[in-house]
């Protein structure tokens, strides 16, 4: 019984740690929020394998700048970038094994809200 219940446990931990949930369907997974501080950013990271979509979805309380990035060495390479939002939906295709973020910025002088979620579908 012991051995079960550190495994339920150890699972639900993994679920937590990978930050989105993988659903087949729609953008599913678990549905995060946030506040972000004046002048801040928020990022979510997330690695996929190529042919993996990452599907996403986001509404604020204040438009903000939202962008889907990659780190190599010291440069940042964008992949999607849209700015002075309040709402956004889409899907992002990985071409390759990558660590990709995804980043929300607040250029406003007053603290916002973001609720979003993610998924990956194979």
């Amino acid at each position: 019984m012991r051995l079960y219940r550190l495994i339920l446990i150890a699972a639900f931990l993994l679920l937590i740690i990978s930050g989105c949930a993988t659903n087949k369907d729609k953008v599913g997974g678990r549905e995060f929020k946030k506040v972000i501080a004046p002048a801040d950013s928020h990022e979510r990271c997330r690695k996929l394998n190529p042919g993996q979509e990452l599907r996403y979805s986001f509404k604020t309380t204040e438009p903000v700048d939202f962008n889907i990035h990659y780190h190599k060495d010291s440069d940042i390479h964008y992949q999607v970038s849209e700015e002075k939002r309040k709402t956004g939906k889409g899907t992002f295709l990985s071409e390759k094994k990558q660590l990709y973020c995804m980043e929300w910025t607040n250029h406003s002088y007053r603290p916002i809200r973001l609720k979003y979620r993610c998924g990956v579908r194979s």
